[in-house]
């Protein structure tokens, strides 16, 4: 996620509307999941790539066993010159 998507992303938080706060309804649920996906890309997942490139290297195969679109082991692929099967 690029600085400008993380940026945007927590900027895009609706205000409260008196029927349930900031985080409710659809835009609340779509201002939610920008935030999320925004921590995540921040917080967790540069710690993922470094364990992750400690012990893979160019070549070999990931497993991506899990949910979701696959875009960490698409970037965990391309971060290590791995190939991605799942």
């Amino acid at each position: 996620m690029s600085k400008e998507a993380e940026s945007d992303a927590w900027s895009r938080r609706p205000a409260p509307d008196g029927e349930g706060g900031a985080w409710s309804g659809a835009d609340g649920a779509e201002a939610f999941a920008a935030v999320e996906a925004a921590t995540d890309w921040m917080l967790g997942y540069p710690f993922v790539f470094r364990a992750l490139s400690r012990r893979v290297g160019p070549g070999p195969v990931l497993v991506d066993y899990g949910c979701g679109p696959g875009r960490v082991a698409d970037r965990a692929a391309r971060l290590l010159g791995a190939r991605v099967v799942g």
